[in-house]
């Protein structure tokens, strides 16, 4: 998510490539806004560079996978 662009690729990546990759997000750092936006965008699952609990618990509601 530290990427300009990020939220665009997320989006492209899981319209172009469907059923064939799951699609991420990395350097997530919360929940309220990253976490929040990248899910929105497809993301399928979620990186981050530390272990914060909110987004943990934020990227659990769905279908979306987290690593710390």
């Amino acid at each position: 998510m530290n990427t300009d662009g990020a939220l665009n690729m997320i989006r492209n990546w899981r319209r172009d490539y469907e059923g064939t990759m799951y699609v991420g997000a990395g350097t997530v750092l919360d929940d309220e806004t990253m976490a929040r936006a990248a899910i929105d965008a497809g993301a399928q699952f979620l990186i981050s560079p530390n272990v914060d609990e909110s987004v943990i618990r934020y990227g659990g509601h769905g279908t979306t996978q987290h690593a710390a």
